[in-house]
């Protein structure tokens, strides 16, 4: 795992990670050493905790994982709501090591299972690849059905669509955008 594993509760503010590289090694599920999950973050290789973010933001970074990897995390298994506000990823890449058949990767998170609320949110100028690859998530799975909601969030300074959301969707689930809920599709 690259970034930090974090299963308790936090307050991230003001803080902006720019020029740095995060690599995590491995053959993902199953297939590292200890059979962990190969992930990747600039924040959080993988939490479990709550955690807000505001005015936190992410420039000029590479992020590479075999499985999971993500501009801020990159494998949420928190099942907590928790918030997004202010925050940005530009000019980022977030790319699959060994392109692994069901690798994750998103400008956000690579896989969330975690309702989140991303207020005044941006993804602008990157780059991800991987077999599941989304502007905010690699992989979109909500368990309990509750649905993300985005307010006024952008992606390249386009309003937000379903169609750029997420690389992988789990079911017919669903997110709200500016009020509105709607069914997500994944990335042709």
């Amino acid at each position: 795992e690259v970034g930090c594993e974090y299963n308790g509760s936090a307050e991230i503010k003001n803080l902006t990670i720019s020029d740095s590289q995060f690599e995590a090694t491995g053959a993902g599920l199953g297939g590292d050493s200890g059979g962990k999950y190969a992930m990747a973050g600039t924040f959080m290789a993988k939490t479990g905790g709550y955690c807000n973010f505001s005015d936190c933001h992410v420039v000029n970074c590479t992020v590479k994982s075999a499985k999971y990897g993500g501009g801020f995390i990159g494998y949420d298994s928190c099942g907590n709501a928790y918030t997004l506000t202010d925050c940005s990823v530009t000019n980022t890449s977030v790319a699959s090591t060994v392109g692994e058949a069901s690798a994750s990767m998103g400008g956000f998170l690579g896989y969330t299972q975690t309702p989140h609320t991303l207020t005044d949110c941006s993804v602008n100028g990157n780059t991800m690849t991987g077999k599941y690859a989304g502007a905010y998530y690699g992989t979109y799975n909500m368990f309990d059905d509750k649905p993300c909601t985005f307010n006024k969030c952008t992606v390249t300074g386009n309003v937000l669509t379903i169609n750029n959301f997420c690389g992988r969707n789990y079911g017919d689930k669903s997110i709200i955008v500016d009020g509105n809920e709607q069914t997500v599709t994944e990335n042709p």
